[in-house]
């Protein structure tokens, strides 16, 4: 799988002006605060909901349970009433319990994930019955997002490159 330090040596080594620039401001991605999981639920929370209607979901699943950081075994006792008391749809609560299920008999699944190719994580993560049919597609293209996203980061940070070499 392509990562953002992959991506950076691969832009450096074919590129010799922008792999100057690139060590120059040394861009870094920001670590994750949440876990596999959460990451997971909050994304299938948010699915055709506006940003502040899935913000006060999570909200009320993070109060609660307690914490910010979701685990299958707090999401499989919760009861469906609990979860649809949050905000969650009918859809929604037996896709969140069915992959804390999966996880439950694979606790190694994400782990998994991380040592197989991009086209079987896609056919993998698709078999999550909240992330079927449309998302398919986009999951299909996320890797090749992923790469424009950090050539547009990368043009940007040219641009103000550029800049700070124009302005000392």
């Amino acid at each position: 799988m392509t990562t953002f330090k992959d991506a950076l040596k691969y832009l450096s080594g074919n590129d010799i002006k922008l792999g100057k620039i690139i060590n120059l401001i040394n861009p870094q991605i920001k670590d994750k605060n949440t876990d596999d999981f959460t990451s997971l639920v909050k994304i299938i929370i948010g699915q055709q909901l506006s940003g502040s209607a899935a913000t006060t979901i999570v909200g009320r699943l993070d109060d609660y349970i307690g914490n910010k950081n979701y685990n299958p075994i707090n999401i499989t006792t919760m009861t469906n009433e609990e979860l649809r008391l949050c905000g969650l749809s009918n859809a929604k609560v037996n896709y969140v319990k069915g992959f804390a299920q999966i996880l439950l008999e694979n606790p190694n699944y994400f782990k998994n994930l991380k040592t197989i190719q991009e086209k079987e994580i896609l056919d993998e993560l698709c078999k999550i019955r909240a992330l079927e049919f449309g998302q398919h597609l986009f999951l299909q293209w996320a890797p090749y997002l992923m790469k424009i996203f950090f050539l547009m980061v990368m043009l940007a940070l040219i641009k103000q490159s550029k800049n700070y070499i124009k302005k000392n």
